[in-house]
């Protein structure tokens, strides 16, 4: 077998040829087909014109004849039907007179027995003459029918003369019986120059009729000569159809068998690679969420033989109370979300924390979702270290400030309560200063809530959380370091602003890491270089997507080109040695990635840098 049989691609591109091929000769021979229809309506019309021109010039002749017989027995026998049959005759030949339907060259032979009594169907009022152009026929051809008819006409007006001559004479006889002709009566119409006239309307018809026969010949050979070529195109069009179509239909065959061989070839190949991968990887049913298949490593890692796995559905490994079983569980019927974070249970009663890569496939023409599932468990583990490392790395940063917060009012209540030690029994001083003290103090404890709150350790869950009660509490933290660096803070925020499922800690961590930052790019500048160091936070609900959009500006020294695809890097960092550990930025990546939310930085070198935090909000 040649090796282009071989090729797939090769008998695609024949398969296409061929096809061409086959519509051309296909449409060739259609073609083939309409013309010699054509021209076979147009030979049967050339033959039906040339039958009405052949009865046209034999309705001229047979009028001639008619007349004659009528104006000679008229002549012979005296008897006026005959005289009136005449005038019939010259009336429907002029037009006068309407056609009868069945007039033809026997039509006055029953007429003079039968008559009167005969009945006839009248047709139209239509001259020999405007028949000329009914037919169809030449110019030249129609010149010698009008003079035909002008020579009849010429014989008519004779024969109508002698018509005169015998009403005169019978006009004087009383007995009808008695009438006979006279010797120039006779001569009018059976004499010489009379049958030498009737000759001569007879040439033109001849000639017109030789004429007629000759274009028609002409005519029907050019549509033989046509209609062949014609018929020789359908026949070898249809042939070389039917010879391209076979060819066709065995490249078809040829490029099924490689494609057949290509699909059994791609099936083992990721038979072999699906087996023997050491990635965990599954194949699940969308509608029931069954195990259809699994290979040797999700074997290892789950403790399930085959036969163990195929029993088991998505939802008997995946732990409940994690997530969004409609996102994050393999087998639903509908995969919102093509990577997810999970946790699945193994064969010993453990749980471990996985990424979960999901596609849809077409396998064996069913669709399966198939399944590359990552352990993620340690990954987990070393990132709640790293977030809890920099959220204490933050309240170290932060402790001057709060200790500076406290401080005020520590110093006020001390001076309130000397002021009570002097004056011991001054009932109204110690009215006056009691609610300052506990004024004081309750600002002491707020200071205090807020710091060990954003310290706690463990886990949390997501809640629906009010993003601008985050907000405040992180700004609240940071007003202290914000108003001693003499930075400007502005915080713009809409009021609806809907709830949104978060880990309230791990959002204010990433807003007190990004502001943070903001502070200490600002600290970069000098005052020549910026007169005014400001901070906007604004906050909006965008309806048209449903994402709640939380964006920190500054007016720093933005991120310079070659870093802006690194900055979300781990352990990369633009600050001195000792002033921070490269995970603020990859962490805050991380948080918004769980929360299904997205965080994007926007900045140009030397003008600004933006921070943008993108929270979906449950349609429900």
């Amino acid at each position: 077998m040649p090796l282009w049989t071989k090729n797939k691609t090769l008998l695609l591109v024949a398969l296409n040829v061929e096809f061409a091929a086959l519509a051309f000769f296909a449409i060739y021979s259609i073609y083939g087909l309409v013309d010699y229809r054509k021209e076979h309506d147009l030979q049967i019309e050339t033959e039906v014109k040339r039958y009405k021109s052949i009865l046209l010039a034999d309705q001229l002749r047979q009028s001639s004849d008619d007349l004659t017989r009528m104006v000679r027995s008229y002549v012979v026998t005296g008897d006026p039907i005959y005289a009136k049959y005449f005038d019939e005759i010259l009336d429907i030949r002029s037009g006068r007179s309407s056609m009868p339907e069945n007039y033809n060259r026997i039509y006055w032979d029953f007429k003079i027995v039968e008559r009167d009594h005969i009945k006839n169907e009248q047709g139209v009022k239509k001259s020999l003459r405007d028949l000329f152009y009914d037919v169809g026929i030449s110019e030249s051809e129609r010149r010698l029918l009008t003079i035909a008819e002008e020579r009849s006409n010429r014989l008519a007006n004779i024969e109508h003369e002698a018509i005169i001559e015998v009403k005169e004479k019978t006009s004087s006889i009383i007995n009808q019986n008695n009438y006979f002709p006279t010797k120039k009566i006779v001569n009018m119409v059976f004499g010489h120059y009379y049958n030498e006239t009737k000759k001569d309307i007879m040439a033109p018809i001849d000639l017109f009729l030789y004429s007629v026969e000759k274009r028609t010949y002409e005519e029907l050979n050019d549509i033989q000569e046509k209609t062949a070529l014609y018929l020789n195109r359908l026949v070898y069009g249809s042939i070389i159809s039917g010879a391209i179509f076979l060819a066709m239909l065995a490249t078809y065959f040829r490029y099924r068998k490689v494609l057949v061989l290509a699909l059994a070839e791609t099936e083992q190949r990721f038979r072999s690679m699906f087996e023997n991968h050491d990635a965990i990887m599954l194949l699940v049913d969308p509608l029931n969420g069954r195990v259809v298949d699994a290979n040797i490593a999700a074997q290892t890692f789950y403790g399930y033989s085959l036969e163990e796995f195929k029993q088991l559905s998505m939802g008997q490994i995946s732990c409940p109370e994690v997530g969004n079983s409609n996102d994050e569980i393999p087998g639903s019927e509908k995969i919102e979300q093509p990577v997810s974070q999970s946790r699945h249970f193994v064969s010993n009663g453990e749980t471990r924390d996985v990424e979960v890569h999901s596609t849809p496939i077409e396998f064996n023409s069913r669709s399966f979702l198939f399944s590359i599932i990552h352990d993620v468990t340690e990954r987990n583990r070393l990132i709640e270290s790293q977030k809890r490392l920099a959220q204490m790395a933050a309240i170290g940063e932060l402790a001057a400030n709060i200790a500076h917060e406290i401080n005020n009012p520590a110093q006020a209540i001390i001076s309130f309560a000397e002021l009570i030690v002097e004056e011991p029994g001054d009932e109204g001083l110690v009215r006056q200063v009691s609610p300052k003290i506990a004024r004081e103090g309750i600002r002491i404890g707020e200071i205090v809530k807020a710091a060990l709150h954003y310290s706690r350790s463990g886990v949390q869950d997501k809640k629906l959380c009010d993003v601008r009660k985050i907000l405040n509490d992180a700004i609240f933290l940071l007003k202290g370091k914000i108003g001693k660096e003499k930075i400007e803070l502005v915080v713009n925020s809409v009021e609806n602003v809907p709830l949104v499922s978060i880990v309230s800690r791990e959002i204010e961590q990433v807003i007190i890491n990004l502001v943070g930052n903001s502070i200490d790019a600002l600290n970069e500048l000098n005052e020549a270089e910026r007169e005014k160091k400001e901070i906007v936070i604004s906050l909006k609900f965008e309806k048209r997507v449903r994402l709640v959009e939380l964006c920190i500006f500054d007016n720093g020294p933005g991120i310079p080109e070659r870093m802006k695809n690194t900055v979300k890097d781990a352990f990369f960092t633009t600050k001195e040695v000792g002033k921070g550990t490269g995970l603020g930025l990859s962490i805050v990546d991380g948080i918004m990635t769980s929360h299904g939310g997205r965080f994007e930085i926007q900045s140009v070198e030397g003008e600004f840098t933006k921070a943008i935090l993108y929270f979906p909000v449950d349609a429900s």
